[in-house]
């Protein structure tokens, strides 16, 4: 378990996640609602990202619980008291949002993963917003490149100043959309990130991908996983 700032992360590679998440079965540590949800979910692969993703933010909870009060999280709370859902009111794909005892709490969380990894952040400071993406290795990037980067973007990566930026700039896209917009559509083009060294950053986002007149920014972050490379976006700008 780790963390920049205020804000906690847990995950690693996705074998390790979901054997720690096998240690009891899913009805001993998911609450009904998470039930109901799971066994509706098509396929064997959606289930395990899913399960994966609400263990880790479960993690996370129970640390907030045991090092933070103002958020009002009983110490002595089980796994399955904790709801984690990613849907809003008219049950579509949502901001996840962390309930106990039918209220919802005031976190910022974020869930991601990919073939060889599932993380969750999650930040209880009251304006904080986050995002949390994780990419696998390094391969060849070209064709996302060209479609999906910015022409800035785009003069980073044929520098070849390191075989990482592609990977830094795709996972910044992903974890900045997370943390900012919340009802459009993934628009990567229209998030710009600037990579100031391998370890920070910045990436903004143009007002159309968020329905506004003003643009946002998000400070990233960088991780290098045993997998490949992670990357948390974090704002405290109050939402427009």
């Amino acid at each position: 378990m780790s963390g920049h700032d205020s804000t906690l992360e847990y995950g690693g590679p996705r074998e390790f996640v979901l054997a720690e998440a096998a240690r009891e079965a899913p009805s001993c540590w998911l609450s009904p609602a998470e039930i109901e949800w799971f066994t509706h979910l098509p396929s064997e692969r959606r289930r395990s990202d899913w399960l994966g993703g609400r263990w880790c933010v479960k993690r996370l909870v129970l640390r907030l619980a045991s090092i933070e009060s103002r958020i009002g999280i009983d110490r002595d709370l089980a796994p399955c008291e904790i709801t984690v859902l990613s849907v809003n009111a008219r049950g579509r794909a949502a901001r996840p949002t962390v309930f106990t005892a039918g209220k919802a709490l005031p976190l910022a969380v974020s869930i991601a993963h990919s073939d060889r990894q599932i993380v969750a952040a999650v930040d209880s400071r009251p304006l904080a917003r986050v995002g949390i993406d994780v990419v696998d290795g390094a391969g060849r990037w070209d064709a996302i490149a060209a479609t999906w980067f910015t022409a800035r973007e785009r003069a980073i990566v044929a520098r070849q100043r390191d075989p990482l930026d592609p990977l830094r700039i795709w996972s910044a896209k992903e974890a900045c959309y997370k943390a900012i917009v919340s009802s459009k559509l993934f628009e990567p083009q229209a998030i710009e990130v600037d990579l100031r060294s391998s370890v920070d950053g910045e990436a903004r986002v143009t007002p159309g991908a968020i329905g506004g007149r003003n643009s946002r920014t998000a400070r990233i972050r960088w991780r290098r996983t045993a997998h490949g490379l992670q990357a948390l976006a974090f704002s405290e700008e109050s939402p427009r």
